[in-house]
């Protein structure tokens, strides 16, 4: 990728706004790559953390996918600049099914971000943790 890469005054490129336009995901099927994965906003945030806290499992699955196809998810437990990871920003916004395909992909519940214990919040905010999970 060249260095001059548009981005809005949030920093987000067109990678991210691809994600927050769930559907269709031709746009974003187009767009990935090695370099894109890694792009990240003001915020410090990927494509993969714009996708867990839209609650986007499509998204996720996609962006997984080309993380196959690479060989590589490096990535998954990056955090951004409040060391919040994307199964911080799922969990914190009751995403249990982006929950569960981070988990699959080898994101760790363990790290902590910044600003609260997220996974408590979450078990709190459900009947069970593992429900989801059945």
């Amino acid at each position: 990728m060249n260095g001059a890469i548009e981005k809005d005054n949030d920093g987000r490129t067109w990678i991210h706004h691809s994600i927050r336009k769930t559907e269709p995901l031709e746009c974003l099927k187009h767009l990935l790559s090695a370099e894109s994965i890694v792009l990240r906003d003001n915020d410090g945030r990927t494509c993969l953390h714009v996708a867990a806290e839209q609650g986007s499992v499509h998204a996720c699955r996609l962006i997984f996918k080309m993380s196959d196809h690479l060989n590589d998810y490096s990535y998954v437990n990056d955090g951004d600049h409040s060391r919040q990871t994307s199964l911080h920003l799922a969990t914190k916004n009751g995403h249990a099914r982006v929950l569960k395909e981070l988990l699959d992909h080898g994101a760790d519940p363990r790290l902590k971000g910044r600003k609260e214990d997220y996974f408590s919040s979450f078990r709190l905010k459900t009947r069970s943790f593992c429900d989801f999970f059945r």
